[in-house]
């Protein structure tokens, strides 16, 4: 039996959201104290940045006889993903003022134009209108090579909510791919994205692959606490797919 995706992931899109609010409102708070200091500077205006925008699915994801299938799919996708692979990481990093000075700073902070557009995304999706906060997404791409780590990390984020959402199958794969090219990834980020590859695969008909991306899940979250339903549901999926 195939396993059920509307059902299980419009919960990653909830869980994504909460797993950046600690983050973002973080950000949000070093983002007013430095406003405060300093005099207001204008904000950049998002330029449309669909043209250098392609699609990059890194093979070394993907189990082995999926990855050149997987590839021609995301290629040939309406929405593609940035350029370049992601070196980007839950962890906090030094950001930067609108001046471009570095931040002495423990906590992780966005650019104004990144923390403005972010910001603008994020109400569109709380107000369901998905499809404007893609194009507010989009619209960062222009400048994603010169992000922090950071900032690509809560980009990509809050990038695969909108396309889990819209039911853009091949190109949610593509980005949870992407997710997982992230270097010090936190722990709760990567289950996620693996636990959301299996579904996805699944519901493409890549059963070997979805398989892989489940059984990695296992693996990864072997000794972690509170993931008892989580790991439920990853055992059902499974047996609906081996049918044992």
């Amino acid at each position: 039996m195939k396993p059920e995706l509307k059902t299980l992931l419009p919960a990653l899109v909830v869980v994504a959201l909460l797993l950046f609010a600690v983050s973002y409102q973080q950000s949000q708070q070093s983002q007013e104290s430095q406003e405060s200091q300093e005099s207001e500077d204008s904000v950049p205006n998002a330029a449309t940045a669909d043209s250098v925008i392609e699609s990059r699915v890194v093979p070394s994801q993907r189990p082995a006889g999926e990855q050149q299938a997987g590839s021609e799919s995301a290629s040939g996708s309406s929405s593609n993903l940035p350029g370049s692979g992601v070196d980007a990481s839950g962890a906090p990093v030094a950001g930067r003022n609108s001046t471009g000075q570095r931040l002495d700073s423990s906590e992780p902070v966005l650019s104004d134009r990144v923390f403005y557009v972010i910001q603008e995304a994020q109400q569109r999706q709380l107000e369901d209108q998905w499809e404007e906060s893609l194009a507010e997404l989009n619209a960062l791409y222009s400048d994603f090579d010169s992000m922090t780590p950071f900032e690509q990390a809560t980009l990509l984020n809050f990038y695969t909510n909108v396309l889990v959402r819209l039911e853009m199958w091949q190109e949610s794969i593509s980005a949870f791919s992407l997710l997982l090219t992230v270097e010090d990834l936190r722990p709760d980020i990567n289950s996620r994205a693996l636990m959301a590859l299996g579904q996805l695969h699944a519901s493409v008909d890549e059963v070997s692959t979805a398989i892989a991306y489940y059984q990695e899940w296992l693996e990864f979250t072997r000794g972690m606490t509170g993931l008892e339903a989580q790991t439920a549901i990853v055992e059902q999926q499974l047996q609906s797919l081996t049918g044992r």
